[in-house]
């Protein structure tokens, strides 16, 4: 199978999930307990109004019909408004998702950066002190809990040593300012998964670094940097590509408790309290918007799996 024809089978595999995707999360909404028009007028608001309501806001209509013409909404950009709070949903959704997209992006740079660093360096020193030191660190990088490395870091570097503030919030336009108040929730999520990777990173290493064609670059007088960059990197990063993929969409699903713990109003916080309030129309839309998220994640992950490595096609056949 071509590359070509891989790739496109994807993409197509890709769009379906969504599709699938999209019905689940709008007729599942349906049934979340407690109504939406009592919801809003309070619970001593008479049948009358209650049906009114319902009438005005479409309720009693056929389910596929909505279904359908929130499909098409979605698709369009045209998100409506929330019934509960009156606000426009793309503008609240679209604010949420790039916070998040902001703190995920640099959570997962730093545990890249760290992964990579430390299972390269842990693979050139296989066996020796230093990568027993790294590898234990690794493990128990990714067995802490984002919780427990939460609490611990707000006491130390935000209570303590004053280093960080404890809220990610910051309504300064200040770019470095925004860093200073990510860096630490960034921090907290980086660890499981940086901890995870070095050790996948590792085994790569060791399998390309013994390889024949890096032991005939070497004997040709190649540089280390010259063999990392033009065997090494590109032989570990093929393989690599998948787990990174999965590793950023955990870090993606995981980030609702660092959200909360910090009081980071993004996509987390906005579903969960559309949850508690049985606020469908945001609730539906911002599942929706972080499903296409986290599938476009794993879409990229294996196009560059299959760009990287023209074997992997096979995979797909």
């Amino acid at each position: 199978m071509s590359a070509a024809l891989s790739i496109a089978r994807r993409v197509a595999l890709a769009l379906a999930t969504l599709v699938l995707l999209s019905v689940g999360v709008f007729f599942l909404a349906q049934v979340l307990p407690g109504d939406l028009p009592e919801k809003m007028l309070g619970r001593f608001a008479s049948a009358e109004q209650v049906a009114l309501l319902t009438e005005q806001l479409g309720l009693n209509r056929p389910i596929i019909e909505r279904y359908l013409e929130w499909a098409v909404g979605f698709v369009t950009l045209d998100w409506g408004v929330s019934p509960l709070s009156g606000a426009s949903v793309f503008d609240l959704l679209t604010e949420a998702t790039l916070k998040s997209v902001r703190l995920g992006l640099l959570s997962f740079l730093i545990a890249v950066l760290l992964a990579f660093i430390g299972g390269i360096f842990a693979a050139k020193k296989a066996g020796s002190r230093w990568d027993s030191v790294i590898n234990y660190s690794a493990v128990a990088a990714a067995g802490i809990p984002e919780m427990v490395i939460a609490i611990v870091f707000i006491a130390v570097f935000s209570v303590g040593l004053g280093w960080f503030p404890p809220s990610a919030q910051t309504r300064s336009d200040s770019i470095l300012v925004q860093l200073h108040h990510l860096l630490l929730p960034a921090l907290v999520i980086a660890p499981a998964t940086a901890g995870y990777l070095l050790r996948i990173i590792r085994a790569e290493a060791l399998v390309v670094y013994n390889s024949d064609y890096v032991r005939t670059a070497t004997l040709k007088g190649a540089g280390p940097l010259r063999i990392d960059l033009s065997h090494g990197l590109r032989n570990i990063l093929s393989p690599v590509m998948p787990v990174l993929g999965a590793n950023l969409i955990y870090m993606a699903t995981g980030m609702i408790v660092v959200e909360r713990l910090f009081n980071y109003p993004a996509l987390g916080n906005v579903l969960y309290n559309a949850a508690m309030s049985k606020d469908v129309v945001v609730l539906t839309t911002g599942t929706m918007i972080a499903g296409v998220i986290l599938v476009g994640i794993n879409l990229l992950s294996d196009l560059a799996m299959v760009l990287l490595n023209p074997k992997a096609k096979a995979v797909a056949s």
